[in-house]
């Protein structure tokens, strides 16, 4: 499937600081994940940088 067909991703983190959400990335890298980081700006003024992993078509393929 094409990044538009695909829904779902798990969240594992939420930092106000970009490094270290950068820190996370690489401790996951190492261990073989794909985890990549989206910055989301709050209403308020804050930013936040997610980390995620994956991209999937539904549900149950992401919780496996």
């Amino acid at each position: 499937p094409t990044p538009a067909e695909k829904d779902y991703c798990i969240q594992l983190a939420s930092f106000k600081q970009r490094n270290q959400a950068q820190r996370l990335i690489q401790e996951l890298s190492k261990k073989g994940y794909s985890a990549y980081c989206r910055e989301v700006s709050h209403p308020k003024g804050i930013t936040y940088y997610r980390v995620r992993l994956g991209l999937w078509s539904d549900k149950s393929e992401a919780l496996k």
